[in-house]
This record gives structure tokens, C-alpha cells and sequence, in this order.
């Protein structure tokens, strides 16, 4: 019959023997739960163990799909179940869509799985099963890889989360995220990691320098854009403001001159 408008969903015992009668009648019936309608029946799961029953079934029927993927994803985490999780990682597409690939990550994070060694499961979870997948279309499921990566000294990683990031934008902001927080050596380290040198990227450590008042480390990169030809009015702008803020005008009209003669 389903529920009337306004019925609370069923809770605890209730909710599980609900779902294993649902589950029942559809395989009695020999009806095929959509994505969705398994999402909806994991979702209304009592514990970790059901959870995983809802994905074990599904996936002996054929591969999970997305939204099985993302419920099972964050009830991991709701239920504090690293089985259901490792149950997740198995069961991965080679492709995972990046939503996919974000909900892991977060899960991996804040669930269980994380155990006393946070990095070490972080960068197992991205190099097993996620390397390749875009997951800084999610700020902060970027960062927790770039930050893994970066206390572990593990550069070649940094260069697949960045080689991986269909928008260069996005590469852009991890060096400012960096930035903003003052952590001039960490941002160095990303643009270090980022396959191509654009002017955007070169400007965004420009202002990373800036932030952190290094001004030796300023006149270095702004050298280097200019050597490389990756310099541009903004790259001239930003040291020039900075310049004349700090009462320094023969250095600002150095930079003015060169600006002109590039």
C-alpha cells in the first residue's frame, strides 16, 4: 500500500523488516529495482550490515549503479561501517563519475576507514580506484588529496590529482586556497605539480607570494614568468601595487618600464 501523506518513514526493526520484505516481493515478482529505487531501499537501511546486504544483492545482479554508489557512500559514514565502504571500493566502475569519486573521498575522510593513518587511507582509496577521476570539481575532496599528497611527499601524486582537472580554473584555485592561508611553500609546491605553466598559474603563486609578504620569492617567479613568457598585465599589476603600497616607487617604475618594453 505505501505510505499515507505525511507518514513518518519506519524506524530501527521496523525499517528492516520493511526492507527485507520489499526486497522479497521484488525478487518474488522478478521486478528489477532501478538505481534509484536501491538507493531509496539502502537509504532505509538500519545498520551497516543491511546497507551492505542492499549493495552486495545489487551487485550480483550487474554493476552498481551511481546513486547505489553514493548512498552506500554516505551511509558508511552514518553508520560508522568500513565494511560497507571497502564494499564500495570494490565495486567501483574503472570510470567513476567525479560525484562518485568526491562521496568516497569525504567518506574515506570522515568515516571509519580513516583508522589512525587518515593519509595513508586517503591516498589508497585515490591511487586504487579513483586515479584519473576529476575530484576537484569538490574543493575540499580536492584538497584532501593535495594535502595527503603534500605531507606525504608524494609529488607524482599532486601531478595526477592536477593532470586530471578538467578545468585549469580549478588548478588555479588550489594554489590560492593554498595562498590564502599563507602556506607559500605548499602553494609552490602545486604549481610546481601542475603540467602546464600558464599565466593564470603564475599569477596566482604571484599573489600567494604577496599574502605571505615573501618579496624576495615575488621578484623570482615574476623573473621566471617573464623568462618563460607566461607574463601579462596582471602578473605586472599585482607586483607593482604591491611595490608602491611598500613606498618602494623606483622598483614600481622599473617594472612599469619593463611592463612597456615587453
Amino acid at each position: 500500500g505505501g505510505r499515507a501523506p505525511g507518514e513518518e518513514p519506519p524506524t530501527g526493526g521496523a525499517a528492516a523488516a520493511l526492507l527485507s520484505e520489499v526486497e522479497g516481493l521484488a525478487r518474488a515478482e522478478g521486478v528489477e529495482l532501478t538505481d534509484k529505487a536501491l538507493a531509496v531501499l539502502l537509504r532505509s537501511a538500519s545498520d551497516g550490515q543491511g546497507a551492505l546486504r542492499v549493495l552486495s544483492e545489487a551487485a550480483e545482479q550487474g554493476p552498481v549503479g551511481k546513486e547505489l554508489l553514493l548512498a552506500a557512500s554516505e551511509a558508511s559514514v552514518v553508520f560508522r561501517a568500513s565494511s560497507l565502504l571497502e564494499g564500495v571500493l570494490q565495486r567501483l566502475p574503472q570510470d567513476p563519475a567525479p560525484e562518485v569519486a568526491v562521496a568516497v573521498l569525504r567518506a574515506v575522510a570522515d568515516g571509519p576507514l580513516r583508522g589512525k593513518d587518515a593519509d595513508a587511507a586517503l591516498l589508497r582509496a585515490y591511487e586504487e580506484c579513483l586515479a584519473g577521476v576529476d575530484v576537484l570539481v569538490d574543493v575540499r575532496a580536492g584538497r584532501l588529496v593535495a594535502e595527503a599528497a603534500l605531507r606525504r611527499r608524494r609529488p607524482e601524486v599532486l601531478g595526477l590529482l592536477l593532470r586530471t582537472a578538467a578545468e585549469p580554473s580549478k588548478q588555479v584555485a588550489l594554489i590560492k586556497s593554498f595562498g590564502n592561508e599563507r602556506r607559500l611553500a605548499d602553494a609552490r609546491a602545486v604549481f610546481q605539480a601542475c603540467p602546464d605553466k600558464t599565466a593564470c598559474l603564475y599569477n596566482a603563486l604571484l599573489d600567494a607570494c604577496v599574502d605571505s609578504q615573501d618579496m624576495e620569492t615575488a621578484e623570482r617567479i615574476m623573473s621566471e614568468a617573464v623568462a618563460a613568457g607566461k607574463a601579462d598585465v596582471v602578473t605586472y599589476n599585482t607586483l607593482v601595487k604591491k611595490h608602491l603600497q611598500r613606498g618602494e616607487l623606483t622598483r614600481a617604475r622599473a617594472l612599469i618600464e619593463a611592463m612597456r618594453a615587453a
